[in-house]
C-alpha cells in the first residue's frame, strides 16, 4: 500500500488453465466466471464490507454487504478501482489496485482492517476463502486482522446538480 492505494497481486493456479472460465461481461455480470475477490471490513466492526472481485479477464463485480442487507452484496455501488488479469500456462495472475478514497474508514497512525480473500472455480463448483469460513458463519466472523501504518482519510465530496423548475 502507499497512501493513497491498496495494493493486491494474486496467482490462481490450475491444473487445467485450458479450461478456466472467463468472458468480456459487463461490470457486475460475471459472477458465472471463475473469480477472485477481496473482502474489506474498512471499519473493522464485523458489521459490513467492500468486496471487489474480478475474473481472469479483469471484469470486475463490486459492491457492499452488511448485517442490515442480509448479507447479501449489494451491486448498485460502483467503486472506483482497477484490476488487471491474464491467463498464463499454469492458471490466471491477477492485480487490483484499490484507491483509499473509495473506503471509509478512520485514519491515524496506526489502521485496523478486517479482510478476506475468496476465489471461485466455476468448472468445480468450487469457492474458498482465506481466512476459512466456518460452517453457518458469515465472511464476518473468519477476517484477518490488517494493519496499515499512518493512512489518513480524505473527504469525499461529489456534486450531483440537480435542477427542479415549475411552470404555471
Amino acid at each position: 500500500y502507499d497512501r493513497d492505494t491498496l495494493y493486491f497481486a494474486f496467482r490462481c493456479l490450475d491444473t487445467r488453465p485450458d479450461r478456466i472460465k472467463t468472458s468480456i461481461a459487463r461490470r457486475d455480470h460475471s459472477s458465472a466466471d471463475d473469480w477472485i475477490g477481496v473482502v474489506i471490513d474498512s471499519l473493522n466492526q464485523r458489521q459490513s464490507s467492500a468486496e471487489f472481485y474480478a475474473n481472469p479477464s479483469g471484469i470486475q463485480t463490486d459492491g457492499v454487504t452488511s448485517a442490515v442487507n442480509s448479507f447479501r452484496l449489494n451491486t448498485a455501488v460502483d467503486f472506483v478501482w482497477r484490476s488487471a488479469g491474464r491467463i498464463t500456462s499454469q492458471g490466471y495472475d491477477m492485480e487490483f489496485a484499490i484507491p483509499l478514497r473509495s473506503l471509509r474508514f478512520t485514519g491515524g497512525d496506526r489502521v485496523v482492517m478486517g479482510m478476506s480473500f475468496m476465489r471461485y472455480i466455476n468448472r468445480l463448483g468450487h469457492m474458498g476463502s482465506w481466512p476459512g469460513i466456518p460452517v453457518g458463519k458469515t465472511q464476518f466472523n473468519a477476517m484477518a486482522v490488517v494493519e496499515f501504518r499512518e493512512l489518513r482519510s480524505r473527504l469525499n465530496a461529489e456534486v450531483l446538480p440537480n435542477f427542479t423548475a415549475g411552470f404555471q
